[in-house]
């Protein structure tokens, strides 16, 4: 008998072993007081910013897309914080088709802080931060903050109690 319930209790384990935990982080809205959640509400009907939408980039390089709305005049301009020399632009934006849609992908990042500053006319600039980390050491970060579980050691300790 015992043995039944222990095999049950191991066919259990194993399938509910199985499944796992997940972790989400909503880091795609910016925190409270941010510039971006305030300079966007201010300048809206300006611009939209499609990409980067979150705050943390896991990469090297940046995908940087916006669609110009009414025809605005619009200037990119991107610093790595602290900092005030720009490692791209002012560029003005000229939308690439019919859709007002401008892209830029900016490759060869270094981990840090960044700050892009679209500057409209007439408007107040339109302020957008990002932070870039290093891959290889996020993945490190995330696996160390995985608990150990070892479940069927838990249960085969319960089970000889």
């Amino acid at each position: 008998m015992r043995k039944r319930i222990l095999t049950g209790i191991l066919i259990l384990a194993i399938f509910t072993a199985s499944t796992g935990l997940v972790f989400a982080d909503d880091s795609s809205s910016p925190a409270d007081g941010a510039d971006y959640a305030i300079n966007v509400l201010a300048s809206k009907g300006a611009i939209e910013i499609i990409s980067p939408k979150g705050n943390i980039i896991v990469q090297d390089s940046v995908l940087i897309s916006v669609k110009v709305l009414n025809n605005a005049s619009v200037i990119l301009t991107i610093y790595k914080e602290p900092g005030t020399k720009p490692i791209f632009g002012p560029q003005k934006i000229e939308p690439e088709n019919n859709l007002n849609f401008y892209t830029k992908h900016l490759k060869g990042l270094t981990p840090g802080d960044y700050k892009m500053r679209f500057d409209i006319q007439n408007k107040e600039p339109v302020i957008k931060r990002f932070t870039v980390k290093d891959k290889e050491a996020e993945i490190r970060q995330s696996l160390k903050q995985i608990p150990k579980m070892n479940i069927l050691g838990n249960l085969f300790k319960q089970l000889s109690q």
